[in-house]
């Protein structure tokens, strides 16, 4: 038995990671709904094409499948949420908020601002 190994992808740059973040907060109604219906699904596919597409023409490395895509951002919105509770045990540890530099980057602003709003 032969095993072909998956050959792994590059990762994602912070270019492509703000490219994503702004794609994703123009659909952010659509891709963020809460429903899990079958209509709801298909238009959240539609909307991962449509993104894909969009993607794929904006940025200038490989191109990336919208499964992929919806992979990097869920773990971008996790990523996210974990700095901020981390942050708020922080804060209720210490009573300073240290924001941490390092993870402040572009693409991690609109996804606060998604949480926030939602």
């Amino acid at each position: 038995i032969k095993n072909k190994q998956r050959k792994r992808a590059d990762n994602f740059s912070e270019a492509e990671k703000i490219i994503l973040t702004n794609l994703v907060f123009e659909y952010k109604d659509i891709i963020e709904n809460k429903k899990s219906d079958a209509v709801t699904s298909k238009d959240k596919d539609k909307c991962w094409k449509t993104i894909e597409i969009a993607f794929n023409s904006r940025s200038s490395a490989k191109c990336r499948s919208s499964e992929v895509l919806r992979s990097c951002w869920d773990n971008l919105k996790k990523k996210t949420r974990k700095f901020f509770a981390d942050e708020k045990m922080q804060l209720y540890k210490t009573g300073k908020f240290l924001f941490i530099l390092y993870f402040y980057v572009a693409y991690a602003l609109p996804i606060i601002n998604l949480f926030i709003l939602n």
